[in-house]
């Protein structure tokens, strides 16, 4: 049953949204789901089998193919339900609102976002409370939503009080962009600066690339902003 504790070890873990988000790393988890699936499915483990499934649509999504993996995640999320398994159904239901998103479905995006955040603070997984929050604003953010500010917020708040470095970057890159987008390109850079100098490592993730693509983006326009960074790298 060595497998099964390996299966445990990569789906309990927040950080496996991290890697997945990681386009460098999406054949890794790839490879392991293709063997982890055909021992669960020779040994009818059944939950696992229907887990399995669930990541290989948010393999589809982060390889671009939004539409295909509506299907197979609301399907394996409904199967889980059904057989009590609600452990990582939270998680699984911020991917499906992505993918509605990403689709262009406002209110199915919504509703499904919305649940993910009622399983999530019913079941105290509150460690995707700030994820969730992020991508809720993200939805509200393509419709100028009065609300997506606090929304982002709250989000930042909750990443910064449970001390999670990653998924305050993920905030504080949507939220630059918002501001950016509502012409507060000072606001922006300020923030992001501010959380991106604290990274020491990781600098060849997909997070890390992307907010360090704003920044340099933004620079141009913010260069009265004196920050932590901007501070570490003047020349003596």
């Amino acid at each position: 049953m060595s497998y099964v504790l390996e299966f445990e070890r990569f789906r309990l873990y927040p950080q496996q949204r991290l890697l997945l988000d990681n386009s460098a790393a999406i054949d890794v988890p790839g490879r392991a789901m293709d063997v982890l699936l055909d021992r669960a499915r020779r040994s009818s483990l059944t939950s696992y089998v229907y887990l399995g499934a669930a990541w290989e649509g948010v393999l589809l999504l982060k390889h671009g193919l939004a539409q295909s993996s509506i299907d197979k995640i609301r399907d394996s999320v409904e199967k889980l339900q059904r057989s009590n398994h609600h452990m990582m159904t939270s998680v699984f239901l911020i991917y499906l609102a992505e993918a509605h998103m990403r689709t262009g479905s406002y209110a199915e995006s919504l509703v499904e976002i919305d649940k993910a955040i009622q399983l999530i603070e019913r079941r105290g997984d509150l460690v995707y409370l700030s994820e969730a929050m992020r991508v809720k604003a993200d939805i509200l953010s393509l419709g100028r939503d009065k609300a997506t500010e606090k929304i982002y917020l709250r989000s930042l708040g909750i990443a910064r009080r449970q001390r999670a470095l990653s998924w305050e970057l993920r905030t504080a890159t949507s939220l630059a962009n918002f501001w950016t987008a509502d012409s507060r390109v000072r606001e922006a850079y300020g923030l992001l600066e501010t959380v991106y100098s604290r990274f020491d490592e990781g600098f060849d993730t997909a997070d890390l690339r992307q907010a360090r693509l704003l920044l340099d983006s933004l620079r141009p326009f913010a260069r009265s902003i004196s920050t932590p960074a901007d501070l570490k790298n003047k020349p003596s």
